[in-house]
């Protein structure tokens, strides 16, 4: 590994592309699909104004996956915050649309794809969540990193 100054300023021009780049994690999820052979629809529209990033289906299992970015320096109580409203939202659009257009009934798996590593914070954030919300989708979720994103 080297540490000289190019090294070193290509990571932190790579980081600082990431968090001012908000479709950078989609464009690295299609391209861990595409390697991976999955194919998937992006930026599918349902009911006229529920937009979602990314589906694709492994084994009858349907994943509806929503990219977010946080900027790295944010406080985890703004995090846990930003994250249990955009997975709450993520669960509730796809309730709705469940209801409303009587697809996806089956094995739907929700996954809120985070920039955020730190797995242990992700699993105590899904925790309050789940506490507060009595949705069947929860018995498939995900709030991940991508390192974690199901491909076999």
């Amino acid at each position: 590994m080297y540490f000289n100054g190019h090294f070193c300023l290509s990571v932190t021009f790579f980081v600082k592309s990431m968090v001012n780049e908000p479709k950078m994690l989609l464009k690295a999820t299609l391209d861990l699909l595409k390697r991976n052979r999955i194919r998937c629809k992006t930026n599918q529209l349902f009911l006229n104004d529920i937009e979602k990033d990314c589906m694709y289906t492994i084994k009858k299992e349907t994943y509806i996956v929503e990219c977010k970015m946080y900027k790295q320096n944010t406080t985890h109580r703004k995090l846990e915050s930003k994250i249990k409203e955009h997975y709450s939202k993520l669960l509730t659009d796809i309730k709705r649309i469940q209801d409303e257009t009587g697809k996806y009934k089956g094995n739907i798996i929700p996954v809120l794809l985070v920039n955020i590593n730190d797995s242990r914070l992700l699993n105590n954030i899904f925790g309050k969540v789940k506490r507060s919300n009595s949705n069947d989708l929860f018995n498939s979720r995900k709030i991940i990193a991508i390192q974690s994103l199901p491909v076999k």
